[in-house]
């Protein structure tokens, strides 16, 4: 696979070449100023005379560089690769909680039937009706006064009073 915005860059002692191969420019200063096609012809002994390196610089935080020179994607836990960003994006039913020491995006679980993920990626509860949040067992449970009567379409408890 090939990525259009990765960079390769050509080390030649002091020499550095910046750019995508198509139109890559040679910026140097030597007594070869005032003539290109010179310029030129002593850069391209320079490249056969010496060992020259190639490095692939991949975007990140997510894409990585493989050894034999590709950029792959990376994703942090929870996420998926989304080639419209060109970022890792929370998996469906997860939510984003944070960042790893890459700087990747990491995302968590939502649990269920508890939990729902917004529009706007956030997890938030979603209790049956007569029921309440309860952060000590991470369940909804019967408002005071009422009863469990079962269960709706979703899995979640349903209470009624008493």
């Amino acid at each position: 696979m090939h990525y259009s915005n990765c960079l390769s860059i050509l080390i030649v002692s002091s020499i550095v070449i910046l750019g995508k191969w198509s139109n890559a420019r040679v910026i140097f200063d030597n007594e070869y100023r005032d003539n290109l096609e010179e310029q030129d012809k002593t850069l391209l002994k320079q490249f056969n005379k010496r060992h020259v390196k190639r490095e692939t610089i991949c975007p990140t935080p997510y894409h990585v560089l493989t050894a034999d020179n590709r950029c792959v994607w990376s994703c942090g836990q929870g996420t998926q690769p989304d080639t419209t960003t060109n970022e890792c994006v929370c998996q469906d039913g997860y939510y984003e909680t944070g960042t790893d020491q890459f700087g990747r995006r990491v995302c968590t679980i939502c649990p269920k039937p508890y939990h729902v993920v917004t529009s706007d990626s956030r997890c938030v509860w979603s209790c049956g009706q007569g029921t309440q949040p309860d952060a000590t067992t991470n369940e909804c449970v019967c408002q005071d006064g009422y009863y469990e009567t079962g269960t709706d379409q979703f899995g979640r408890r349903i209470c009624s009073p008493k």
